[in-house]
């Protein structure tokens, strides 16, 4: 065999080689990243249910009235408490 002819037959099997190896990490990226994507969806659900959850809450125990006057938030409903209890007698 001449060295052009070895040269050829080396360069082929390089290429293969090479090509093998592309497929082979284009397959495991798809494979891969179709895990992870899975994986995101699957939880995605249920963590936006959970901060939505905390949003709610966030906003149930928050108040209309302006930070000067939050001291009569508490007392106002004492008294609605006070009131209810006596209109249940």
């Amino acid at each position: 065999m001449t060295i052009k002819a070895c040269l050829s037959l080396f360069n082929k099997l390089m290429t293969i080689n090479s090509l093998n190896l592309m497929q082979f990490r284009l397959l495991a990226k798809n494979y891969l990243s179709k895990s992870v994507f899975e994986d995101v969806q699957k939880n995605s659900e249920q963590i936006w249910k959970s901060l939505m959850y905390f949003l709610v809450v966030e906003f149930q125990e928050k108040t209309l009235i302006p930070p000067p006057f939050i001291i009569f938030h508490p007392i106002y409903y004492a008294l609605r408490r006070c009131c209810k209890t006596r209109r249940s007698r």
